[in-house]
């Protein structure tokens, strides 16, 4: 588990682990950054890849042990050969598209070159979620999110209501696929009655649900992409993915005013299914940590003392946000 800090004067922290594929890397070393700092870290609230890299670090206590956990698994053939069947190849970075863009490029000419287009109209979703839940199982128990020695909520979203989700209770594994299940690209994952996918998309820093049990800081890690400009959008998807693209920009700006603390590795150009640089990303998340909390502690009055209560605020929650 993540130690509290025993001190009376010493800062609590929820955190808000945001979404961004491979970019969600940065969140190890941005917890170490908050850990080394002497925040005490009262809860973890993840959605997308936030949800799997916060899960590994409410069981472990140790950041540096959970870093070298996945690094180690995505040096291992299991995960290369997850890539493989993804992909086909590993994904090619250097094309002009970015973002959403890029992958919308790759996808399409894996589904051509195996003759899969026409699951966009017969399946709920283009791939299996097969591959996605044996990734987490290497890097996460089967056990209750309810048992994580460091409570955590896992945000998704249920297709069926509309409904933004917060899961406490249940399997960990099905939590974190139904909150990584990229809304057409893997399957929704059913759980209670709901069909509970990847809220990441739209809404990739979950800043309002964090605010919902902090008795002092929130503290946010915004993975997100960097919004370049679009040469292309000769097609209908095209389009759509471009506007899920802005609309996703312009919520997260709003979530980002939610954060007391905010920490933005300078991640947003690396593409969300490129796991190659895995050292580089954590370093740039420790170093942005690192920063972000010493421009935050000179801004801070010498004497402050945060608020002793321990009753999570749940009238901060969206009146729309449910929980589980």
């Amino acid at each position: 588990m993540i130690t509290h800090v025993k001190k009376t004067h010493e800062r609590r922290a929820v955190l808000a682990l945001g979404g961004g594929g491979a970019r969600g890397l940065a969140h190890f070393g941005a917890v170490q950054a908050v850990q080394e700092g002497g925040f005490a870290i009262e809860r973890i609230v993840g959605v997308s890849i936030g949800s799997l890299a916060g899960a590994m670090l409410a069981i472990d206590d140790s950041s540096k042990r959970a870093q070298q956990q996945v690094i180690t698994y995505l040096a291992s053939a299991d995960f290369e050969a997850k890539q493989l069947e993804l992909f086909g190849a590993q994904p090619n970075s250097g094309k002009a598209s970015s973002g959403l863009l890029a992958w919308y490029d790759q996808i399409k000419s894996y589904l051509w070159a195996r003759h899969l287009l026409g699951r966009v109209f017969r399946r709920r979703s283009l791939l299996s979620g097969v591959v996605l839940e044996s990734v987490i199982a290497n890097l996460v128990p089967d056990i209750d999110i309810a048992d994580t020695p460091c409570p955590l909520s896992i945000v998704a979203v249920d297709l069926k209501s509309g409904y933004p989700i917060v899961l406490e209770r249940g399997s960990l594994r099905r939590a974190i696929a139904a909150s990584a299940s990229i809304p057409g690209i893997f399957p929704p994952a059913e759980w209670e009655g709901m069909l509970l996918c990847d809220l990441g998309v739209l809404d990739s820093l979950p800043t309002e649900v964090a605010q919902g049990y902090a008795n002092d800081l929130v503290i946010g890690v915004d993975v997100g992409p960097a919004t370049d400009r679009a040469e292309r959008c000769e097609s209908a998807l095209h389009v759509l993915l471009r506007m899920d693209e802005i609309g996703e920009r312009l919520l997260r700006r709003y979530s980002q005013q939610r954060a007391d603390i905010l920490i933005q590795p300078p991640v947003g150009r690396n593409p969300w299914f490129d796991f190659g640089h895995a050292g580089q990303l954590i370093a740039q998340g420790l170093e942005a940590g690192n920063a972000a909390i010493t421009a935050w502690r000179h801004q801070q009055p010498v004497e402050a003392v945060p608020n002793e209560s321990i009753v999570p605020h749940c009238d901060a929650f969206d009146s729309l946000t449910r929980r589980c």
